[in-house]
């Protein structure tokens, strides 16, 4: 019996009443292997699975994100880093802040890590908790509402919030070199695209359906993006930004938790990327800065 998968799901969201609010996402595994039996398969890119070329990441990917993604649209998007990550990333700053608003809610957070850790203001415990803990903050802070919701909360909290250091306004802590790549990439018939997971590759290509020719990072988590990028055929641009400018942001490469840069800094040449210096090359770091 043959079930139409699609159809199932189209009736069930819609019984539901939350076709209008619910992504749907289908891909598959990595690229196949050419002689691996039952999951053999050929590709019209070059390499296969486990490999560093496009047939190893390009799959086929379908998105449903009504009135997010156009039915039938196709995008070719660049990868870069954009804002300030130090002393913690701003995502997981908002998450704190929200375990914050939220435990009048939860009172057994009080007496439950990592979420009796972020009420304590001991950060040390919070960075102590791992990948496992911050997903843990991540899920509790950012489940059980609406795309919808999210937005108006994360709108909410950027209208107010501040850098727990610089004191100036997220939205102010962008780098403005970067913002000026954004605007000469638009400028010129790009698309831009901002990825921060740990899989990088397999997300972009999930998302645009081919590979970038054009990838921006500042840590060795950015490695594998900027290896897949510039491994493509043709003119192909790879640039890691180096933090190397403590008096005007952080100075911070191979020993730092957040945003290391090691093995990109011994490689970079030899691949043929690009290292910026935030202190030799950028005139100025953030909007407006004086």
């Amino acid at each position: 019996m043959r079930i139409n998968t699609a159809l199932i799901l189209t009736l069930f969201l819609t019984a539901s009443g939350i076709a209008d609010n619910t992504i749907v996402f289908y891909s598959t595994d990595n690229g196949p292997h050419y002689n691996t039996w039952p999951d053999a398969a050929s590709t019209p890119f070059r390499g296969e699975k486990n490999t560093n070329w496009e047939g190893g990441w390009r799959v086929p990917a379908m998105v449903r994100w009504p009135g997010k993604i156009a039915p039938g649209s196709v995008t070719n998007e660049i990868v870069h880093t954009l804002w300030a990550e130090q002393p913690l990333y701003t995502q997981l700053i908002f998450a704190i802040d929200r375990v914050k608003a939220m435990a009048p809610e939860h009172p057994e957070w009080s007496s439950q890590q990592p979420f009796k850790a972020v009420l304590d203001h001991d950060m040390e415990a919070v960075l102590a908790a791992g990948e496992h803990g911050l997903l843990e903050l991540v899920m509790a802070t950012h489940a059980g509402m609406t795309t919808e919701e999210f937005e108006e909360i994360v709108g909410d909290w950027l209208a107010t919030a501040t850098h727990p250091t610089t004191g100036r306004p997220f939205t102010e802590m962008v780098y403005q070199p970067m913002l000026e790549v954004l605007d000469y990439l638009r400028a010129n018939g790009f698309k831009n695209f901002i990825d921060d997971k740990a899989g990088k590759p397999v997300g972009i290509n999930s998302h645009i359906g081919r590979r970038p020719i054009a990838a921006f990072g500042n840590s060795d988590g950015d490695f594998r993006t900027l290896e897949w990028t510039t491994a493509g055929a043709g003119a192909r641009l790879g640039v890691l930004v180096h933090h190397t400018d403590g008096k005007r942001e952080w100075a911070y490469d191979r020993d730092s938790a957040i945003g290391c840069l090691d093995r990109g800094l011994d490689e970079a040449e030899g691949r043929g990327w690009t290292v910026v210096s935030m202190h030799e090359d950028w005139r100025t770091i953030f909007p407006q800065e004086e």
